[in-house]
């Protein structure tokens, strides 16, 4: 914007001659000069040209030209840049300056603007370069220090330019900023990394970025260069806020930032926490002038998936009928609701799954880790045995042809495989006849080649089931490092109900029957059965570990613990024919919930003014009501007895009080009162609350 032109006065042309005969040694002003022309020189060889002088200003004087020139000095030290087709540059001054012999073209003056010092106040006048009178001068707007002119032939602009402090203060000190932008590769765990992994491992400069730094009365974007750098000058000191945009694809940020004076020393490198809207806060200290920030980006953690087809192979196709191809073509029959069961190493059990009409059954959302893929062989369909499996990774993200592998499947029929960050894994499951020639053994567990052994014959017996139950202590963490059961939870429990039942079966016990903490479930079917158990009302939670079986081996089984219960008391479990399994149950209390005692008494006080020795205890009946101030919770009532007192037991937590039916208290006296008249409460304290009524 160009504010309305103002004739200027003599006194003002009388600045330029002097500015003129400075640059030729007369007064000795600040002034550089471009090609060693001066203003006077100018005028004599009707060249075009620059004429800037430069002030520090203790005010804006109200923007007011006369009052700048009459109060500001001419300024020495700071630094210019020159741009366009008539300089061959950039090209620096420090002060003002004068170019002349300038062609027609567009130039741009950038200032650099001193430290304390905001936007500078700027006033241009354009004319003929040949004419004696100094052309009017208007103010013009820069932005950052930056001005832009258009120089046609055979003109000259001048101007003044003028540095001033913020409104309503002297200058502040301000300071500049570096933001370095790191990518991290896919996969590398940048959560847990500490600043030495980070700067190893994540070495990608990281571009076109937006960074936003606010301070007092500031606030400013940069994006990333190809290097990844962002750079900021002219903050004011004190409280400063960086914002980061989170570039597509990544989910993970991590910020370090250090502070420096000029002798280049360091406050040292610290960690700030990126809130949610990718912000972090830090206050320079007035001893350094300049910070320099470090981000970190990873990509998103991507969840894996697992897919499972199943189908029913005829009678001929046997285990070596060839490659994934051969099996497609020959084995069509999709197999519905057909159970498979899902375990991972350390993340976590994703559990069971039937196929669907479509004889498929999926996971997704998994954390990356090593995985088993089961179909235990009492899921197989009736008649089939130990199946043939094809798998291929692929990523979810990406069109491409998965090519699919044998995998060997175990005699538990099992087979096992990893997954990392975002990869995808398919499997097709072919169910071979039970008695084909060509059926496989092993020991459990085994991951040989099909087709070297005999069937296995399964047992004529009735199988048996055998639980031992056991609790442990109160707010038992069974997933901490070093936990474990078996020795921290000894005690065997009796008296517990269990359930034992399938579609066409059902049996029930309780331990202590037999043996101490023990159940036994015996002359059961082969099948796969839920367990249920009436659990205690205090249960926290429930698992199943330590399973021993006379025909299955669970050793490859690295997972932990081996079953979670379900809320309702029930997990499911497999049994073969003439099968003898025996597992240990372990409850889990809930943390015993310690209570706080809260003592409420009321007291009338005669007369508008409260006097405690005029006061009496109210005894009777008083009803107050006391509930949870985040509104989690029921609220609960107590009543003063003979003394006055009415007493409330309750978990620790912050509540509000007050009486059913009655007035309001003049005044209440606890030290368990929050600034919001709330009483605070820790688990097993007493707190006592008097609540005096005064009278009329």
């Amino acid at each position: 914007m160009i504010v309305k032109a103002q004739r200027v006065d003599a006194r003002v042309r009388v600045l330029f001659i002097a500015v003129a005969l400075a640059l030729t040694g007369g007064l000795g002003l600040p002034i550089f000069v471009g090609n060693g022309i001066g203003y006077n020189d100018a005028l004599a060889a009707n060249n075009s040209g620059l004429y800037v002088n430069v002030w520090k200003c203790q005010s804006s004087y109200g923007r007011d030209l006369n009052q700048l020139l009459a109060n500001c000095t001419i300024a020495s030290d700071i630094t210019f840049e020159v741009i366009g087709q008539g300089v061959y540059g950039p090209q620096t001054f420090v002060g003002g300056f004068s170019l002349s012999n300038m062609p027609n073209a567009v130039y741009v003056i950038k200032e650099y603007i001193p430290q304390g010092y905001v936007e500078p106040v700027v006033f241009c006048g354009k004319g003929p370069s040949n004419s004696s009178q100094t052309p009017p001068l208007s103010e013009v707007i820069t932005y950052d220090g930056v001005y832009e002119v258009q120089l046609g032939d055979g003109e000259a602009v001048w101007c003044n330019w003028f540095n001033v402090p913020p409104t309503g203060g002297p200058p502040t000190q301000k300071v500049s900023g570096l933001i370095r932008a790191h990518g991290c590769p896919p996969g590398f765990d940048a959560i847990s990394a500490d600043i030495y992994e980070l700067a190893a491992n994540c070495q990608g400069p990281m571009a076109n970025i937006g960074y936003t730094v606010t301070a007092s009365n500031f606030q400013h974007t940069v994006i990333s260069n190809q290097a990844g750098w962002a750079e900021f000058n002219d903050v004011p000191t004190g409280q400063i806020s960086v914002n980061s945009e989170m570039p597509t694809g990544y989910g993970v940020m991590r910020a370090f930032c250090n502070q420096r004076n000029t002798q280049g020393e360091s406050k040292g490198n610290s960690e700030y926490d990126v809130s949610d809207d990718g912000t972090i806060s830090f206050t320079m200290e007035p001893q350094y002038e300049s910070f320099d920030c470090d981000w970190f980006y990873a990509p998103a953690p991507r969840g894996v998936s697992v897919t499972i087809v199943k189908y029913y192979c005829p009678e001929h196709v046997g285990y070596n009928y060839g490659g994934f191809e051969d099996y497609s073509s020959a084995c069509t029959e999709l197999a519905e609701g057909v159970t498979f069961k899902l375990d991972s190493d350390s993340t976590g059990n994703p559990g069971d799954k039937d196929t669907d009409a479509n004889g498929q059954a999926s996971w997704s959302d998994l954390e990356a880790d090593h995985y088993y893929l089961s179909e235990l062989p009492e899921y197989a369909p009736q008649g089939y045995g130990r199946p043939v499996a094809f798998c291929g990774y692929y990523d979810p993200a990406a069109t491409q042809d998965r090519q699919y592998e044998r995998y060997d499947v175990s005699s538990d029929y099992r087979i096992e495989f990893d997954l990392a960050d975002g990869q995808a894994i398919a499997c097709v499951w072919f169910n071979i006849v039970r008695n084909h020639q060509e059926q496989p053994t092993a020991e459990p567990g085994a991951t040989e080649e099909p087709g070297d052994g005999p069937s296995i014959e399964p047992s004529s017996d009735g199988a048996s089931f055998t639980l031992i139950a056991y609790t442990c202590d109160p707010g038992y963490d069974p997933y901490e490092d070093e936990a474990d059961p078996e020795a921290d939870c000894p005690d065997t429990t009796d008296g517990l109900p269990f359930r034992l039942f399938n579609e066409d079966d059902e049996h029930e016990g309780e331990t202590g029957d037999e043996d101490e903490g023990t159940v036994v479930f015996s002359d059961l079917d082969e099948g796969i059965y839920t367990l249920q158990a009436e659990l205690p009302e205090e249960t926290a939670l429930a698992f199943i570990l330590a399973c021993e079986s006379d025909v299955s081996s669970f050793e490859d089984y690295p997972f932990y613990p081996f079953a979670l219960v379900g809320a309702d008391g029930t997990v499911r479990l497999a049994l073969l024919d003439g099968e003898n399994l025996a597992c240990s149950w372990y409850n889990v209390p809930a943390p015993e919930t310690e209570l706080a005692t809260i003592i409420v008494e009321k007291q009338w006080c005669a007369g508008p003014s409260t006097t405690l020795t005029a006061c009496e205890s109210d005894t009777g009946g008083v009803v107050f009501i006391l509930t949870p101030a985040n509104g989690d919770g029921e609220e609960v009532t107590a009543t003063t007895d003979d003394e006055g007192r009415a007493t409330f037991e309750v978990p620790a937590g912050t509540y509000t009080l007050e009486e059913e039916e009655g007035t309001e208290p003049c005044f209440s006296v606890s030290n368990a009162f929050d600034d919001d008249g709330n009483l605070v409460v820790e688990g097993s304290e007493m707190v006592e609350v008097t609540l005096y009524n005064c009278g009329n």
